[in-house]
């Protein structure tokens, strides 16, 4: 499942792409299974404007009782505290039955995952580590 939210720039359909060239949308969340496992990719940027699409993925995923679950971050450019606490709320509700995993973080969501001490609760998976 794929879920994307853009924004329209004033000025009327079509304008955008001829005078601004195209722009990828703020967020897109995308859920992949294999088996029992969830990997759910986050791309752009998560923020409280956003942040209801990332929750309602990870809402969804949760529902569906996996047996583990990755937040594949590798391709946020931005999180903030709404993205935070909907992360930080899916692995109260999982654990212990399912960790939750975070995977690849940029380097500035990885600050903001360590500042806020979310890295300390759930384990970080950097390219290249054993699953």
């Amino acid at each position: 499942m794929l879920i994307q939210v853009g924004l329209r720039q004033p000025g009327g359909e079509g304008r955008e792409g001829a005078v601004l060239g195209k722009h990828e949308p703020p967020l897109s969340v995308e859920c992949r299974w294999d088996d029992r496992r969830a990997t759910v990719v986050v791309r752009g940027e998560v923020d409280f404007a956003t942040v209801g699409i990332l929750a309602r993925q990870l809402d969804e995923v949760a529902g569906q009782q996996p047996e583990h679950l990755t937040v594949d971050l590798g391709r946020t450019s931005f999180l903030d505290a709404a993205g935070l606490r909907v992360i930080a709320r899916a692995h109260r509700a999982l654990t212990p039955r399912c960790p939750l995993t975070l995977r690849s973080p940029t380097r500035q969501v990885r600050l903001v995952l360590e500042v806020s001490g979310l890295a300390g609760e759930c384990p970080i998976e950097e390219p290249g580590q054993p699953r």
